[in-house]
């Protein structure tokens, strides 16, 4: 199911429209476990983000199970490291929706990870 069912018949279902709008890339210290993701789901529907999934330019994936977004809200979602560990080189994210298909995705540079501990906002 894309999107969520109308609760008015005749509605057309909105389709999850859940972005990444920023990430801890380079965090004080040691990275492992301590990057995050941070999302926004700007639809007026709750999106359940069981089945979705963060992926790297290395093909690490990270699953986003567990994980819902009220209307206009936003989420961090922590990364154990074992999964998904972003570069400090540079490289891209993307947003992989229940049906595997790419939803969203950003790219950074090494200069976006120079300081340690800085949020970047894509």
């Amino acid at each position: 199911m894309l999107g969520t069912e109308p609760e008015i018949p005749d509605t057309p279902a909105v389709k999850p429209q859940v972005r990444i709008i920023a990430a801890l890339l380079n965090p004080s210290g040691e990275d492992f476990g301590k990057e995050s993701i941070t999302l926004i789901n700007p639809s007026p529907q709750k999106v359940d983000l069981t089945g979705w999934a963060i992926v790297t330019q290395l093909k690490q994936k990270a699953s986003l199970d567990g994980f819902k977004i009220e209307p206009g809200g936003v989420v961090q979602v922590p990364l154990s490291g074992k999964d998904v560990q972003f570069s400090n080189k540079g490289g891209t994210i993307s947003l992989l929706n229940q049906e595997g298909i790419k939803v969203d995705g950003v790219s950074y540079t090494k200069k976006d990870t120079q300081e340690e501990g800085w949020t970047t906002v894509f």
